[in-house]
């Protein structure tokens, strides 16, 4: 018996990653048709001994499950997130005729052409398309790792999370938001609020943290940079 988990604490990480592996890099023609099965088995290595006992397997769990994930939705580039756009001084300089003097004086910042300072129209075809089922149960399963004990775990969940929001329609994409949000609740432990974090980071790093929930998610940030908790003489 002794022997059996020896070798199964090797085996199980090894299996996990050569299967994150295949779902990264192969494609979804060939991939789509076993995805469900593939899925039930990621939900499975979550849920294991195996898992609760390594960081590492928890991890690459997440990995999996994310790119089953992505598997299931079409590759696209949503149209409602946030495009900030580029600023550049030397195309202010420009469009103010090259007058430098009269741009310092008046301080003034002209937009370029490429600026975007709201987010983009969402196409019709955003909200059309139906989510399946299987990227809930995937949402839902790195929603939870988003309160694990170990940061790369965290780490893994929250980059999960902003791929996958990436590719869901608008409406869908903020109820992920205020699921993230919600972790932000009293009552929640530093590893949660931190795993929040890192969600709402990776959002906003991908524009998909729109400015109407900018009033939300702000003041939990603010929070969480003077966020302390005390144990016995010390913090």
């Amino acid at each position: 018996l002794a022997a059996a988990e020896q070798k199964a604490t090797f085996l199980v990480p090894g299996v996990a990653r050569a299967l994150a592996a295949i779902f990264k890099l192969g494609t979804r023609a060939a991939l789509l048709g076993v995805a469900e099965r593939a899925w039930g088995d990621a939900r499975d290595l979550a849920e294991s001994p195996a898992a609760k006992g390594s960081a590492l397997v928890r991890q690459l769990a997440c990995k999996l499950a994310q790119r089953i994930g992505l598997l299931f939705l079409k590759p696209r580039v949503v149209a409602w997130r946030y495009e900030r756009g580029a600023r550049s001084l030397v195309d202010n300089l420009k469009k103010n005729g090259g007058d430098v003097a009269g741009g310092a004086a008046t301080g003034s910042e002209t937009p370029t052409s490429s600026e975007s300072t709201a987010p983009a129209a969402a196409d019709e075809s955003d909200d059309d398309d139906d989510v399946p089922d299987g990227v809930e149960e995937v949402i839902e399963s790195l929603l939870v790792a988003l309160r694990d004990k170990d940061t790369v775990v965290r780490w893994s969940a929250a980059k999960g999370l902003g791929r996958i929001t990436a590719r869901l329609p608008s409406e869908f994409g903020d109820e992920v938001v205020g699921s993230i949000l919600e972790c932000f609740a009293p009552g929640e432990n530093e590893n949660t609020r931190h795993g929040a974090c890192l969600a709402l980071a990776e959002l906003a790093r991908r524009g998909l943290l729109l400015p109407e929930r900018l009033p939300d998610a702000v003041p939990h940030v603010a929070e969480a940079l003077t966020y302390d908790v005390r144990r016995g003489p010390h913090s």
